[in-house]
């Protein structure tokens, strides 16, 4: 059972930016480096590291956490 309920908060946590893309198109699309690029040419946290995502994700991942029996803390951690 803990199993699947770590399955689901980390279902939650990756698919909440996905999904908040779709509604949110380009608002808090910023990314969470600033753009810093690195000597090698990349960005320090990769181009799709945004505040949206990071946000939709400590916001869902708690809900999901209480929804599934878990304390909210153990979501969002």
């Amino acid at each position: 059972m803990v199993v699947l309920q770590l399955l689901c908060l980390l279902i939650t946590a990756n698919g909440a930016p996905v999904l908040a893309q779709w509604l949110l198109r380009e608002w808090g699309a910023a990314p969470i480096d600033g753009g810093r690029i690195l000597r090698d040419g990349y960005p320090l946290l990769g181009t799709s590291k945004t505040w949206r995502g990071l946000a939709a994700a400590l916001l869902a991942t708690p809900l999901a956490a209480l929804l599934v029996g878990v304390d909210a803390l153990t979501g969002i951690l």
